[in-house]
């Protein structure tokens, strides 16, 4: 079952695809967008407040994933709804929790590249795993 399935809805004040120009923090994974890296600034109004979040382009995969195949997402949510499709799907839809799985490593690893001569180096933003019908 889907997080955005219970959860009361927002509105979507518009996004924004900038470049950033000094150091934010990613609302899905924590991690820092650095200068000059791309993001997603989304503003949505909730209960009367207007909330800003960053996500980070490789995050915004994920999130993309799930606007795709559960109509929505929870912002901070994400990764956490990600990790119940991989074990809803695994016997079910195994390519894409498999994929889906390649991400959640990745987002652990802060997306750099683990070993090799080329580790501790950004990975490129991944492909959105396919969707399910």
């Amino acid at each position: 079952m889907c997080m955005a399935d219970d959860a009361d809805r927002s509105t979507d004040l518009g996004e924004l695809h900038p470049r950033a120009r000094k150091a934010h923090r990613c609302c899905e994974c924590g991690r820092t967008i650095d200068p000059g890296e791309k993001y997603t600034l989304s503003k949505t109004l909730f209960e009367g407040r207007v909330e800003v979040y960053k996500t980070c382009d490789h995050c915004a995969v994920a999130r993309d994933w799930l606007g795709a195949n559960c109509g929505g997402w929870l912002y901070g949510g994400v990764w956490e709804d990600i990790e119940e499709h991989i074990h809803e799907y695994r016997g079910v839809y195994p390519n894409v929790a498999r994929q889906l799985k390649r991400l959640a490593v990745w987002e652990s690893h802060d997306w750099k590249i683990a070993r090799g001569p080329r580790a501790g180096q950004r990975l490129p933003v991944p492909a959105m795993p396919p969707t399910v019908e």
